[in-house]
């Protein structure tokens, strides 16, 4: 009796014979290669909170503002605080416009801020967001009581993990609000009111 050839088969007969640490070692290697031609996703795993402002008829330098940020976190003399600026581009594939963010990161976290013209004017952002999973991490989560552990402890959240984080938070916002101010002070332009300064907690969107 003829029975149908599927895609199952070719797969059976591709990894016949290879044990799983030897398989789980083949999706390792294929994973590098993967992120090594397409590159590592730059954006968040998920978003926790954003912030913006707009001033118009305002044109100032971007890197200016970004080494003012810098500068003030650094006098702060917060551990653990690395900083580079990252190219985004405006939707997904190769092609397309980029726009330079300064991302400061700390443990799993990272701000990506942005200052930029828009129009006659410029606007100030930030995304506060956690980074994603590396390859290792994504594919140790797939074996047996390994990947139970490690999903156990990236999901346990104590409240030293909880403080460092807003506590991060609050001081680069407050890194950002007083570069603005120097900026507007030195422009003769009005200051933030304390609701344009308030961040948005969204904590909704995963990627």
């Amino acid at each position: 009796m003829y029975q149908q050839h599927t895609l199952w088969d070719d797969f059976s007969t591709m990894f016949h014979g290879i044990s799983i640490p030897e398989l789980l070692i083949i999706l390792l290697i294929l994973g590098f290669i993967f992120k090594w031609i397409f590159g590592k996703d730059p954006y968040p795993e998920r978003i926790i909170s954003n912030w913006d402002t707009y001033f118009p008829d305002l044109p100032f330098s971007t890197m200016d503002c970004y080494a003012s940020v810098q500068e003030i976190m650094k006098k702060r003399e917060i551990p653990g605080i690395g900083y580079f600026t990252v190219d985004l581009k405006e939707h997904a594939g190769f092609f397309g416009n980029k726009r330079v963010y300064l991302r400061v990161m700390n443990g799993p976290t990272n701000f990506d801020i942005c200052a930029a013209p828009y129009g006659t004017g410029f606007f100030v952002s930030w995304w506060f967001g956690e980074q994603k999973l590396g390859c290792l991490t994504r594919i140790l989560l797939y074996v047996p009581i390994v990947g139970a552990y490690i999903k156990a402890k990236l999901e346990f959240k104590s409240y030293y993990i909880l403080d460092t984080q807003s506590m991060f938070q609050h001081a680069t916002h407050t890194a950002v609000l007083e570069s603005i101010d120097t900026i507007t002070s030195e422009k003769g332009l009005r200051v933030l009111t304390e609701l344009e300064r308030q961040p948005v907690n969204m904590r909704i969107r995963t990627r």
